[in-house]
Protein backbone atom coordinates (compact mmCIF):
# COMPACT_ATOMS: atom_id res chain seq x y z
CA UNK A 1 0.00 0.00 0.00
CA UNK A 2 1.19 3.50 -0.80
CA UNK A 3 1.86 5.85 2.13
CA UNK A 4 -0.71 8.56 1.41
CA UNK A 5 0.99 11.11 3.65
CA UNK A 6 3.91 11.28 1.23
CA UNK A 7 1.79 11.85 -1.90
CA UNK A 8 -1.39 13.60 -0.78
CA UNK A 9 -2.71 16.11 -1.71
CA UNK A 10 -2.02 15.18 -5.29
CA UNK A 11 -3.18 16.92 -8.44
CA UNK A 12 -5.57 15.04 -10.72
CA UNK A 13 -2.87 14.88 -13.38
CA UNK A 14 -0.28 13.41 -11.01
CA UNK A 15 -2.81 10.86 -9.72
CA UNK A 16 -3.67 9.83 -13.28
CA UNK A 17 -0.02 8.99 -13.97
CA UNK A 18 0.39 6.85 -10.83
CA UNK A 19 0.25 3.38 -12.40
CA UNK A 20 -2.61 4.19 -14.72
CA UNK A 21 -3.32 0.58 -15.61
CA UNK A 22 -3.23 -0.77 -12.06
CA UNK A 23 -4.63 1.94 -9.77
CA UNK A 24 -8.25 2.73 -8.97
CA UNK A 25 -10.31 4.29 -6.25
CA UNK A 26 -13.85 3.93 -4.97
CA UNK A 27 -15.99 7.04 -4.84
CA UNK A 28 -19.16 7.22 -2.74
CA UNK A 29 -22.03 9.08 -4.43
CA UNK A 30 -25.59 9.71 -3.37
CA UNK A 31 -28.39 10.05 -5.90
CA UNK A 32 -31.95 10.70 -4.72
CA UNK A 33 -31.04 9.56 -1.18
CA UNK A 34 -29.57 6.26 -2.43
CA UNK A 35 -25.87 5.61 -1.78
CA UNK A 36 -23.75 4.06 -4.53
CA UNK A 37 -20.09 3.16 -4.76
CA UNK A 38 -18.32 3.83 -8.04
CA UNK A 39 -15.09 2.08 -8.98
CA UNK A 40 -13.03 4.69 -10.82
CA UNK A 41 -9.82 4.25 -12.79
CA UNK A 42 -6.87 6.49 -11.96
CA UNK A 43 -7.76 8.41 -15.11
CA UNK A 44 -11.25 9.11 -13.75
CA UNK A 45 -13.11 6.63 -15.93
CA UNK A 46 -16.16 5.03 -14.32
CA UNK A 47 -15.58 1.26 -14.29
CA UNK A 48 -18.47 -0.03 -12.19
CA UNK A 49 -21.38 1.21 -10.08
CA UNK A 50 -22.37 -0.89 -7.08
CA UNK A 51 -24.65 -0.75 -4.09
CA UNK A 52 -21.85 -1.69 -1.69
CA UNK A 53 -18.23 -0.79 -1.07
CA UNK A 54 -17.39 -4.49 -0.72
CA UNK A 55 -18.75 -5.32 -4.17
CA UNK A 56 -16.83 -2.45 -5.74
CA UNK A 57 -13.64 -3.60 -3.99
CA UNK A 58 -14.23 -7.18 -5.16
CA UNK A 59 -14.62 -5.94 -8.74
CA UNK A 60 -11.31 -4.10 -8.42
CA UNK A 61 -9.66 -7.28 -7.12
CA UNK A 62 -11.08 -9.29 -10.05
CA UNK A 63 -9.61 -6.71 -12.46
CA UNK A 64 -6.24 -6.85 -10.66
CA UNK A 65 -6.47 -3.20 -9.62
CA UNK A 66 -4.88 -1.67 -6.55
CA UNK A 67 -7.46 0.47 -4.75
CA UNK A 68 -6.24 3.63 -3.05
CA UNK A 69 -8.38 4.62 -0.10
CA UNK A 70 -9.16 8.32 -0.36
CA UNK A 71 -10.55 10.02 2.71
Amino acid sequence: MIDQSSVWPMSDGAFAHLGVENVAYIRKVEIENVRYFVLMSAQGQELLVSGSHEAAAAAAYERDLMVLELN
